[in-house]
C-alpha cells in the first residue's frame, strides 16, 4: 500500500498568547520526515509529491474539534517541480503548561489533484476540510494505457492523526542549542482513489479474441472525498469499510456510464493457456482508476445484464471462432480509497459449450519498492 508517514516534531518558544502566565510555555516547531513506498520504483501510477499542506487543530474539551476551528498551526511546502529531493516544512505549536494540549494533524498532499474546485489554505476551517469534496483532474481519471490506468505522475494524498503535545511526551533536540523540546509522531496518509483492473485467462486450446472491455455504472460517483473517517488500521484491511465524516458523502450520477477501456484495434488475441490450478496465468485487459463509492451492482445469472446497476460492473465482449459472446461483471463491494479491486476470468471451450467464471480479489493498492524520502 502506499503510505505517507510523517513525523511531526514540536519544540517550545518563550511567550504564548491565551496561556496565563504561569503555564507559558514554549512553541514548537515540527520538522516532517516522509517516507514514500512508490509504485514499481517508478513515475507511474502516482506517488511522487509536488506540495504539501498541514493543519494542526486543537481539540476541544470533548475531544473533537469545532467545526469552525482555524488551524493553530499550518504550512504549505510547494514548486516541488515532480523530485523527490529534500525540503523543510516547519510548524509552531502551542503547548500550555506541563499538560499539553491535544490535536488533529491533517495532511494533503498533492493538493492540485484534487482539482480546481478545491482552495485548500491558512484559514480554511476543520469542517470545511472534512466535508469537501473534489473532482481530479481528466488526466488522473482517464485511461490511456493498459498496465497504467491514466498514467498520472502524481496523486491526490491525504490523512488524519490525533497528537498530545506535552512536557512528558517531549525531549529535547541535539541538534538546535536553542533548547527547543522535540516531539514526533507517525501519521500514515493514503490516496483519495482507487483502482480496478480486469483480467482474463483460457482454459484449452482455442483461439479468442477479447473485443471490448467497458467499465459502467448506473449512478456512479461524479466525484471522490477529500478525507476518510477511517482508523489507519481498517483502510489496510483486505475489504475495507467505507467511512466517510457524517457530512461527507460523494455526488452520484443517474444515467448509465460507458467508460470504455483501452482495447487495442483488433482485439486482444494469444491468451496464455492456463496451466493448472495453482498456477494460472492471466493477461490484463484493462484498468482504471475509480472514486470511491456505496454502491454496490449485483452480477445477473450466467453474467447477463444486472438488474441493480448502481455500482461499478464490468462489461466484456469476446470471439471465439465464428460465435460472440457478451457478459456483464459487477464489482460486488463498496469501493474504497487506495484499494485495487482485481476482477479474473475464466474462459473454458469444452467443445461441448463455452464457460464463463470470475473470482475477485480486493487488497491495499501494494506498491512494489519502498524508497525511504527524508524532509529536512
Amino acid at each position: 500500500m502506499k503510505k505517507v508517514y510523517i513525523y511531526i516534531a514540536a519544540m517550545c518558544l518563550a511567550a504564548l498568547t491565551g496561556c496565563i502566565k504561569e503555564e507559558i510555555s514554549t512553541l514548537s516547531y515540527v520538522d516532517l520526515d516522509v517516507n514514500v513506498t512508490r509504485a514499481n520504483n517508478s513515475s507511474q501510477q502516482g506517488d511522487q509529491i509536488e506540495e504539501i499542506m498541514i493543519w494542526a487543530f486543537e481539540k476541544n474539551t470533548s475531544g473533537g474539534v469545532d467545526s469552525d476551528k482555524i488551524a493553530s498551526g499550518w504550512r504549505r511546502v510547494y514548486n516541488l517541480q515532480n523530485t523527490y529531493t529534500s525540503t523543510s516544512v516547519h510548524l509552531q505549536l502551542p503547548m500550555c503548561g506541563s499538560g499539553g494540549a491535544q490535536y488533529r494533524l491533517i495532511a494533503i498532499v498533492n493538493p492540485a489533484k484534487f482539482g480546481a474546485t478545491i482552495d485548500f489554505n491558512g484559514s480554511t476551517e476543520y469542517g470545511q476540510l472534512t466535508s469537501a469534496t473534489f473532482t481530479a483532474p481528466d488526466d488522473l481519471m482517464s485511461a490511456t494505457e493498459e498496465t497504467n490506468p491514466g498514467s498520472p505522475a502524481v496523486m491526490p494524498v491525504s490523512h488524519w492523526a490525533d497528537i498530545t503535545v506535552a512536557e512528558s511526551n517531549t525531549h529535547e533536540n541535539t541538534d538546535n542549542t536553542s533548547g527547543w523540546q522535540h516531539f514526533s509522531v507517525n501519521m500514515p496518509v493514503f490516496r483519495a482513489v482507487a483502482k480496478t483492473q480486469f483480467f482474463v485467462t483460457r482454459k484449452g486450446d482455442f483461439d479468442i479474441t477479447i473485443n471490448n472491455l467497458e467499465l459502467r455504472s448506473g449512478n456512479i460517483p461524479n466525484n471522490g472525498v477529500v478525507l476518510s473517517e477511517s482508523a489507519p488500521a481498517d483502510l489496510e484491511a483486505n475489504a475495507p469499510a467505507l467511512d466517510w465524516f457524517s457530512s461527507t458523502a460523494p455526488t452520484y450520477g443517474s444515467a448509465v456510464s460507458y467508460d470504455v477501456l483501452s482495447v487495442p484495434t483488433g482485439g486482444v488475441t494469444g491468451l496464455v493457456d492456463e496451466a493448472d490450478d495453482k498456477n494460472t496465468t492471466y493477461t490484463r485487459i484493462g484498468s482504471r482508476i475509480i472514486y470511491e463509492s456505496a454502491n454496490v451492482a449485483t452480477s445477473a445469472e450466467n453474467y447477463a445484464e444486472p438488474t441493480d446497476k448502481d455500482g461499478y460492473y464490468y462489461y466484456i465482449n469476446y470471439t471465439i471462432g465464428e460465435d460472440s459472446f457478451e457478459k456483464y461483471v459487477a464489482i460486488p463491494y463498496a469501493v474504497v480509497r487506495n484499494h485495487d479491486y482485481q476482477v479474473r476470468a475464466t474462459i473454458e471451450n469444452t467443445k461441448t459449450e463455452v464457460k464463463f467464471s470470475v473470482t475477485y480479489t480486493v487488497k491495499p493498492w501494494v506498491s512494489q519498492t519502498n524508497d525511504n524520502i527524508t524532509f529536512k
